[in-house]
């Protein structure tokens, strides 16, 4: 399980079935899903969209070795940009590996 906070949203995930394309919902509001705000791009800020579908890459993800993937541009990762610390921006990074900490998530 991998919890991730977006604003004042926190986000629940884990599966071992998460090595394919998920949308990833809020667990207060499950009609909200992250979503690459105006496309998957370095530097895109994530937000929560009400309008995600399953078919739209810019609204799903992939857990690999700890970090989520762009499903439209699999160079492109979550990053918490300006490192991990309460009130970070989670954006979408391309220079984005699993031994940096700022880039992977974990299951607790």
């Amino acid at each position: 399980m991998v919890k991730i906070f977006v604003g004042f949203v926190m986000l629940t995930i884990c599966s071992s079935a998460f090595a394919e394309a998920k949308m990833l919902v809020s667990d207060r509001d499950p009609s909200l899903a992250i979503n690459a705000w105006g496309g998957a791009k370095h530097g895109t800020v994530l937000r929560l969209h009400n309008q995600c579908q399953p078919s739209n890459p810019d609204c799903t993800w992939t857990y690999s070795k700890g970090m989520l993937i762009s499903d439209r541009d699999p160079s492109l990762a979550i990053n918490a940009w300006g490192g991990a610390k309460h009130g970070a921006v989670l954006r979408l990074h391309n220079q984005c590996q699993p031994s940096n900490p700022d880039c992977t998530w974990t299951c607790k």
